[in-house]
């Protein structure tokens, strides 16, 4: 059996399953039913620019799964990684983060003179 995960790790999984669903509902919505026409991919400029958008969208999400998949590992480069897109993209990420370094904090040991 795997290692149990963190309360932080659970949230941020629970945040990325929502964010998942509703981008990827936001993407058909808008190329199924667009509220603004002007916002359809008819010309290839529209068409790249609307490629090169989800590109960006699915590269962030394969980057921010593997960040809170390595966020309770002893290396906290991932978590730094993981701070950084929250800020770029996605803020909800930070309320994981800070309270994954708020539980992992270890109190300095003092020296008495």
């Amino acid at each position: 059996m795997g290692k149990k995960m963190s309360n932080p790790q659970l949230l941020a999984w629970a945040i990325f399953i929502i964010e998942c669903f509703i981008t990827l509902f936001s993407f058909i919505n808008n190329w199924i039913n667009p509220l603004d026409q002007s916002s359809v991919p008819d010309t290839p400029f529209k068409l790249a620019i609307w490629i090169l958008t989800i590109a960006v969208t699915v590269i962030f999400q394969i980057v921010l799964g593997f960040a809170i998949y390595k966020m309770d590992s002893d290396n906290q480069n991932w978590l730094i990684v993981l701070a950084v897109l929250s800020l770029v993209h996605d803020p909800l990420y930070l309320i994981a983060v800070i309270w994954k370094f708020v539980v992992t904090k270890k109190p300095q040991k003092t020296q008495n003179s």
